[in-house]
């Protein structure tokens, strides 16, 4: 569920001959001068060049090179597989958040998870899970959460294998566009009503009650019993359930 869409279909994402378009990582906001002062040289690692395009392009080919990037980690992956890289990391951590977010609603509301986004996040039989998480799907105390979340969807929508150019290449560029899109959300809602808004004891239900093609009642039991058994849903343990955005982001 929280696997890196290409690990999970062992091949790098694209249609062949199409162009992929990656963006510069975003600018900080001016209230999180802190990260200029605490990691100046991620800044200068991070840099692109003057008067570079506000986008890289880069041709999508169709197959995999075995001339790994000069700067990625080595791996003793078979040649015919993809190699498990960083963002990869990066990735799950997105469908982390998209879960915890889509499925938190706030002590005394009631909301249903629609089926538009439970089934693909929950599903199996073909990885269709959405990069676009609309308000509308998330409780409406935290539909604001939908803006971030939309904006690290959108770092995802082409995969960096095929990137070919500084610093798009370098192994944390989606570590650090991830970064600076949470730390400028911080700091541009730090006052704002829900982020220290504590979230129930207990899930939204999904609004689906019957089986689907892409989605069994196995499947929905099995991801229900994985949620009780997180640290967020112990009953016994209330004074873990007082949990926010903050928590959750930081």
């Amino acid at each position: 569920m929280f696997m890196a869409r290409a690990i999970r279909g062992r091949k790098p994402i694209g249609t062949t001959g199409r162009l992929a378009q990656y963006r510069k990582v975003p600018e900080l906001s001016e209230m999180a001068h802190v990260y200029r002062e605490v990691f100046p040289d991620r800044l200068t690692r991070f840099q692109h060049s003057p008067g570079s395009p506000e986008q890289h392009m880069a041709k999508i080919g169709d197959e995999l090179r075995h001339d790994t990037k000069s700067d990625a980690p080595q791996s003793d992956a078979p040649p015919n597989l993809l190699r498990h890289e960083l963002r990869h990391e990066a990735e799950s951590v997105f469908w982390l958040l998209v879960w915890w977010v889509v499925n938190a609603v706030p002590d005394g509301c009631t909301s249903q998870i629609p089926a538009e986004v439970w089934v693909p996040l929950v599903g199996k039989h073909a990885d269709a899970r959405p990069l676009a998480i609309p308000s509308s799907c998330l409780a409406p105390a935290y539909a604001s959460l939908s803006e971030l979340l939309n904006q690290l969807g959108e770092a995802l929508g082409d995969d960096l294998y095929w990137a070919t150019e500084i610093p798009y290449t370098h192994p944390e560029f989606l570590h650090e566009v991830f970064q600076r899109h949470i730390l400028n959300f911080i700091f541009e809602n730090q006052d704002k009503y829900f982020m220290t808004l504590a979230k129930a004891n207990h899930y939204r239900s999904p609004s689906i009650v019957t089986m689907t093609s892409s989605l069994s009642a196995t499947q929905i039991e099995f991801v229900r019993t994985c949620s009780a058994n997180t640290k967020h849903s112990r009953k016994s343990e209330p004074e873990a359930e007082i949990v926010s955005c903050y928590s959750i982001l930081i």
